[in-house]
C-alpha cells in the first residue's frame, strides 16, 4: 500500500477505460478491498445488498454484450457487482437485529427498539421506494470501494452502462433476491489508456460548496 495523503489518491485516481490484462491484484490486496467494502456505512447498519466477484472469464465474457461492449469488463483484473436486495421484509431485519444481539450482546430491549424502529421505517415505503432506497446504499459502498482502491494505487472504474435485467438473468440473481445495480472493474491501468493521463476537471470548491 502506498502512503499518500487521501487528496492526492483521489486526484491520481481515473475512471481507466483500458485496463493492463496481464496485471492481477494480489490476493492480499483483493481481501483488503473486500474487507473494506464489506465495512461501508448503509442505513440502520441493514446492508440491503450483495457483492458479487465475478471471478470466470466466460461468465464476464458473457456479460461484455450487455455492457455496451465495455472492455473493462474482461480485462481488469477482478470485477464486482454490487447487487440490491429485493427482499428487505421482516424476515430480513430479524435476522440482522439476530446478528446484532450475537455480535454485541444486545440486552432484549434495546434488540426489541430496533426490530421496531427498524420495521416502522421500513413500512412506510413500498417496494418501489424500498428498492431506491437499497440502491442508495449500493452507491455508498461503491464510494468506499472506489475511495479504498485509490488508497491502494489500485484502479477502479464505476460501470453504471450494463443492461441490468441481463445482467440479472446471467447470474441467475433472481434466485438470490438481488438486482444488479452497479459494477466496479479493479485492476491496474494500461500505459495507453487515455483517460488515466489527462487532467482531473471539477467544478471548483467555492462554486460547489453552498454555506449557511
Amino acid at each position: 500500500m502506498v502512503d499518500m495523503d487521501l487528496r492526492e489518491n483521489l486526484n491520481w485516481r481515473a475512471a481507466v477505460k483500458k485496463f493492463d490484462s496481464s496485471r492481477k491484484i494480489s490476493h492480499e490486496d483483493l481481501q483488503k478491498l473486500l474487507d473494506c467494502l464489506n465495512l461501508s456505512p448503509s442505513s440502520m447498519g441493514l446492508q440491503p445488498y450483495r457483492f458479487l466477484h465475478i471471478k470466470s472469464k466466460e461468465i464476464r465474457e458473457k456479460l461484455l454484450p450487455f455492457s455496451f461492449g465495455q472492455p473493462q469488463v474482461v480485462d481488469a483484473s477482478d470485477f464486482i457487482v454490487l447487487a440490491s436486495h429485493t427482499q428487505i421484509n421482516n424476515e430480513y431485519i430479524q435476522k440482522y437485529a439476530d446478528l446484532l444481539e450475537q455480535e454485541r450482546n444486545l440486552a432484549p430491549e434495546f434488540k426489541e427498539a430496533f426490530l421496531n424502529s427498524a420495521k416502522g421505517y421500513l413500512s412506510l415505503m413500498d417496494q418501489d421506494q424500498k428498492m431506491k432506497w437499497a440502491a442508495h446504499q449500493v452507491y455508498l459502498a461503491s464510494g468506499v470501494l472506489l475511495c479504498t482502491a485509490a488508497s491502494m494505487q489500485i484502479d477502479a472504474c464505476p460501470l453504471e452502462g450494463f443492461v441490468n435485467e441481463k445482467y440479472n438473468e446471467i447470474l441467475d440473481l433472481k434466485s438470490y433476491h438481488l438486482h444488479a445495480e452497479l459494477c466496479v472493474a479493479l485492476g491496474y491501468r494500461d500505459p495507453s489508456d487515455v483517460i488515466s493521463s489527462l487532467k482531473k476537471v471539477r467544478i471548483p470548491l467555492d462554486q460547489m460548496l453552498i454555506e449557511f
